[in-house]
């Protein structure tokens, strides 16, 4: 394979998770998944163990990729300062790829729409809505309880999809098998009947996801990261 390495990072959700792959297509050589809450204290470990399984030194990574939320405060906090402290230190520079755009990309020729769902709480969430060009047509702003989420997309609101229209079957998209596909953590979303052709993808964010799309993404140079900041996802009470 030929092509520049890079190294992916994913630290926002429950699972860290760190890959090495090449830049140009996005192929994947090897990732490593670790779950557990001390993601801050393992992100030295996980990368040093895949760079030792795949014989590469640090000076051979050309590009650092890293999810750039929405997501945990803390995980977030602690995967962009280790990415600082490789990307200054090597002189290389960060992509920050949004999460909710790397966790749809996989899905965008199975619906005619993909919605990630990405966890605030228990039972609340931020969700974003792409369609299947990969157009955000939903940015997260506020995060929504599961029980609203469900009422807004029963009653096909805009505001949760694009418009009542678009799941008409005489819509442009009919080729498409789903009219809608959610990603995410979907545990209290399976099940409930919403009464028209929706794929449910159950998925944890990996850094192999934040590799497959970081070439579409801007870079930044290492002197200018201090102007990167992360998409916090922030419990229902914080204003």
């Amino acid at each position: 394979m030929t092509g520049r390495l890079i190294l992916g990072l994913e630290t926002g959700g429950k699972m860290l998770s760190a890959a090495i792959g090449i830049y140009e297509t996005g192929t994947i050589i090897l990732s490593i998944n670790i779950m557990g809450d001390s993601i801050s204290n393992n992100c030295e470990q996980a990368v040093s163990i895949l760079l030792e399984h795949v014989n590469i030194q640090p000076q051979e990574i050309s590009l650092v990729a890293i999810s750039g939320g929405p997501g945990s405060f803390t995980g977030l906090r602690a995967g962009f300062s280790f990415a600082y402290g490789i990307c200054t230190g090597l002189k290389i520079p960060l992509i920050v790829v949004p999460s909710d755009y790397a966790m749809c990309y996989p899905y965008r020729k199975l619906a005619n729409y993909c919605i990630a769902i990405i966890p605030v709480k228990e039972n609340n969430f931020l969700y974003s809505v792409f369609n299947s060009k990969m157009k955000k047509i939903k940015t997260p702003s506020s995060s929504i309880s599961i029980v609203e989420f469900v009422s807004r997309i029963k009653r096909r609101d805009a505001s949760t999809v694009v418009s009542p229209s678009s799941f008409k079957d005489g819509y442009p998209f009919k080729r498409k098998k789903y009219e809608v596909c959610i990603v995410g953590n979907i545990g209290g979303l399976k099940g409930i009947p919403l009464h028209f052709r929706v794929r449910f993808m159950k998925k944890l964010l990996e850094a192999s996801d934040i590799i497959r799309v970081a070439r579409f993404f801007p870079s930044t140079q290492p002197e200018q990261l201090a102007t990167l900041e992360p998409y916090y996802c922030k419990p229902p009470y914080v204003t």
